[in-house]
């Protein structure tokens, strides 16, 4: 049987390194190198105590796919550098495009990445977390500024989250927050 943590906010959710460590460090645990995590029950992503750095790889569609530089010995293949797991993203103007392999290239956006010998761009990122709505959107508001989905909120526990109503839009709240 599975046993889930319960200080998680939501499942499979992913938190920065410093909240992770806050969270150990409360009850009394540390992060460790998973390669050497035993036992039953040993599954999914964790946290380590090795130096990461999140990159992505822009392909010549302008598609996107995610890279985690990690000092441990084994990367997950999700996320591993050979990764093809590429994502339709929206740019906010022109993407980061290969002058070495295509024509109308941008040298990688002027720099900021590195050309990649197979074609499209290596680019090192800093994640950013910001709520978009500070009260209940409209729903040509949500339609134009959320891109990206969420798991289903019906599949958590019935007091996880509040539900908040508006014309057209059902927010769902954790904590009563947007």
């Amino acid at each position: 049987t599975a046993t889930r943590y319960t200080e998680y906010v939501f499942d499979h959710e992913r938190v920065n390194f410093s909240a992770a460590n806050v969270r150990c460090s409360r009850d009394g645990l540390s992060q460790c190198d998973f390669n050497f995590v035993q036992g039953d029950g040993v599954v999914g992503l964790h946290w380590t105590n090795s130096a990461c750095q999140i990159a992505i790889k822009v392909n010549p569609e302008g598609k996107v796919a995610i890279v985690y530089e990690a000092m441990a010995n084994i990367i997950h293949p999700n996320v591993h550098k050979d990764n093809m797991n590429y994502f339709k993203v929206y740019w906010n103007g022109d993407f980061p495009r290969n002058s070495l392999n295509e024509n109308g290239g941008n040298s990688c956006g002027n720099g900021e990445c590195s050309p990649l010998e197979d074609g499209g761009c290596f680019c090192y990122i800093e994640v950013d977390e910001e709520a978009v709505f500070s009260k209940m959107p409209r729903t040509d508001e949500v339609l134009s500024k959320l891109y990206i989905g969420a798991y289903d909120p019906l599949t958590y526990n019935d007091d996880m989250f509040s539900k908040e109503f508006g014309e057209g839009v059902i927010a769902y709240l954790a904590g009563g927050a947007y």
